[in-house]
């Protein structure tokens, strides 16, 4: 057919033919809006940083995309089946970037026709750095206080540092790893325990996931003195009477903090043993600190005393022999029932008893000097 014949054949009746045409594109876009609706889809956002930099920042976890196609071909659609991913595979040098964002399909729908994704930001500001790996030492997370009387001595970290690896920047900032929190309240014994790293940014990979920590808890050691404290003198023999100088000494000890504040001297605490000096005289000997399992002895002001021993005085015997006179002879009297024979017999008992007084005398002070003891003429 020449030119000018469909020419003609297309001026025949064109009004007609051009009200044809603009409803047949009429019904095609009706018939496209009214099959094809729209879906939103939250996707997972991807990044690939495998070359020598990686982002800076922290970048969002998910990124919003449309989905435009057949109802029962979106229907079958989900965010498992569309992904984004931004690449910083190729770039080198540290810096800030504008990174577009790619879509990645499924291969199960990469054949549904029509389907048109648009993606809410199709590019992101993106700060990179250049990759970086360093040994960092690894600190324990201790929340709370022992039991009172109780104290933290020692916290052992294996390992001790962990290797971590990331942007420069964000590892110049960090001087150490974190471990989790680890409770030490009302703690009275040693403990360990596996506890995980802190994760204190996304951006940072670490070569251990947890440490073991290994806290050490023991008694607080607190001191203690204790003034003019009266030394007992014990095993004295029973013939003699005794004293000592200094008659109080102050002494100073360590232990547990809990012992030492529910500790009292008792009567017995400071002492002298006298039971190996059996005679009148002058004796320097040890001052024994007896304490308890737990407490130290640190110091103590005299660690010997002159101890003097005497016979009783002449006054103590003589009332003595008199009480014991007048007990004697109150028997004899209600024995013989007459007062001759209660005289006679308080006569007789009066002397017996100055006999025995002399010969306990004499059976005292000659007894032989003490071993171990410095006896002072």
């Amino acid at each position: 057919m020449k030119i000018h014949e469909f020419y003609k054949m297309f001026r025949r009746n064109w009004p007609v033919k051009l009200v044809c045409f603009v409803l047949a594109v009429f019904i095609y876009f009706f018939y496209r809006t009214a099959t094809i609706q729209g879906k939103t889809l939250v996707v997972s956002l991807d990044v690939s940083s495998q070359g020598v930099t990686l982002p800076a920042q922290t970048l969002p976890s998910h990124i919003k995309v449309s989905l435009k196609g057949r109802p029962e071909d979106l229907a079958r659609i989900t965010e498992k089946n569309i992904s984004a991913l931004v690449n910083l595979d190729h770039y080198t040098e540290a810096g800030k970037y504008t990174v577009p964002v790619e879509i990645l399909l499924a291969p199960e729908i990469l054949g549904i026709e029509p389907l048109e994704v648009t993606v809410d930001k199709s590019f992101l500001e993106i700060a990179i750095a250049k990759r970086d790996r360093r040994q960092l030492p690894v600190e324990a997370e201790i929340q709370g206080t022992p039991a009172a009387g109780y104290e933290i001595t020692d916290i052992s970290i294996v390992p001790s540092t962990i290797g971590v690896s990331g942007a420069q920047s964000i590892l110049d900032a960090m001087a150490e790893v974190s471990t989790d929190e680890i409770s030490v309240d009302e703690k009275r014994t040693s403990f360990s325990q596996n506890i995980p790293i802190q994760h204190e940014s996304d951006l940072v990979s670490y070569n251990d996931e947890s440490v073991t920590v290994t806290v050490t808890i023991q008694p607080i050691t607190a001191s203690r003195r204790f003034v003019d404290q009266t030394v007992y003198l014990y095993g004295v023999n029973p013939l003699l009477e005794a004293y000592c100088e200094p008659e109080r000494i102050t002494f100073t000890v360590t232990g547990n903090q809990n012992q030492l504040e529910a500790f009292v001297p008792e009567l017995h605490t400071v002492r002298i043993d006298c039971s190996s000096l059996t005679k009148a005289g002058t004796y320097v000997v040890p001052v024994e600190v007896v304490l308890p399992n737990g407490i130290r002895l640190v110091s103590q002001s005299d660690r010997t005393a002159k101890v003097f021993l005497a016979p009783f005085s002449s006054d103590s015997s003589k009332e003595t022999a008199e009480n014991e006179a007048e007990d004697e002879l109150e028997d004899s009297q209600k024995a013989a029932g007459s007062s001759e024979g209660a005289g006679e017999s308080q006569h007789l008992s009066a002397e017996s008893l100055s006999q025995t007084d002399s010969a306990d005398f004499t059976a005292t002070t000659g007894a032989g000097n003490t071993s171990g003891v410095l006896q002072l003429d």
